[in-house]
């Protein structure tokens, strides 16, 4: 069964067969971009993203411009796709509040990332539904 959710894939055209195929295969919607700045224009767009999968670099920017503009537009979960050999990485990128999926990708670990991060963004807005409903603290 898909999951049920819209990701948007921010990965050059030459790099994102593979992952697009597991993301269709796995999930319900999924729009892709190819820079930072098609990106920004989904992420303004009216569609609702619950994730948000980024390459490390891109032609015009990297995975934390991705992150920036998420912040600014919507509140998506971001996972960044980084080779295996960049584990390094992956610290820098969890300090900044998103997910890591390796590459080479596994249809496997990219269902359970995006499942993961669908949960992480419900049980958050489901959070931030509850302090609204309570009110201002005294």
């Amino acid at each position: 069964m898909k999951i049920d959710a819209r990701v948007l894939l921010v990965m050059a055209r030459h790099r994102r067969t593979a992952l697009l195929e597991a993301l269709e295969e796995c999930t319900t919607h999924v729009l892709a971009a190819s820079n930072c700045m098609e990106a920004q224009s989904f992420l303004r767009s009216r569609l609702p993203f619950q994730v948000i999968v980024t390459d490390t670099a891109l032609p015009d920017g990297d995975w934390k411009t991705v992150i920036d503009a998420a912040g600014a537009c919507q509140h998506a979960e971001v996972v960044v796709a980084i080779p295996s050999t960049d584990a390094r990485r992956s610290g820098e990128i969890y300090r900044c509040g998103a997910d890591v999926l390796f590459e080479p990708f596994d249809r496997d670990d990219v269902r359970c990332t995006i499942q993961s991060a669908v949960n992480a963004r419900y049980v958050r807005s489901g959070a931030a539904a509850t302090l609204m409903a309570a009110g201002p603290a005294l």
